[in-house]
């Protein structure tokens, strides 16, 4: 049986596709497909099923409430216990306390 990992995007810098043109230098972004997708296709993993779920498309700094709440519900209602969310540093804290002990059986990175 292969293991199993969901991951759930919620953004920052992993998910970001820079434009660079010469009006913007590089500093204009948009959130774009799960970034895990071709990280793992690249490195040829394919010893795992992975699932994967859209909680918001958000710098993490723009990351509400409202958000943390559907990331938890995304990780209580996965099928998998390991979970991947890939989310920026800004405000990975404040997602973490939402989640931190609130998941029993999940293994949350």
């Amino acid at each position: 049986m292969l293991m199993s990992i969901h991951f759930i995007q919620a953004g920052g810098t992993a998910d970001k596709g820079y434009f660079a043109n010469s009006a913007n230098h590089g500093y204009n972004f948009e959130i774009g497909a799960p970034a895990f997708k071709r990280i793992l296709k690249r490195a040829g993993f394919t010893e795992f099923e992975a699932s994967y779920s859209i909680a918001c498309k958000k710098d993490s700094l723009d990351i509400t409430d409202a958000d943390r709440e559907t990331i938890y519900a995304r990780v209580v209602n996965s099928a998998s216990n390991l979970v991947i969310i890939t989310h920026g540093t800004d405000t990975a804290h404040l997602t973490a306390e939402r989640l931190e002990g609130n998941c029993p059986g999940k293994t949350i990175v």
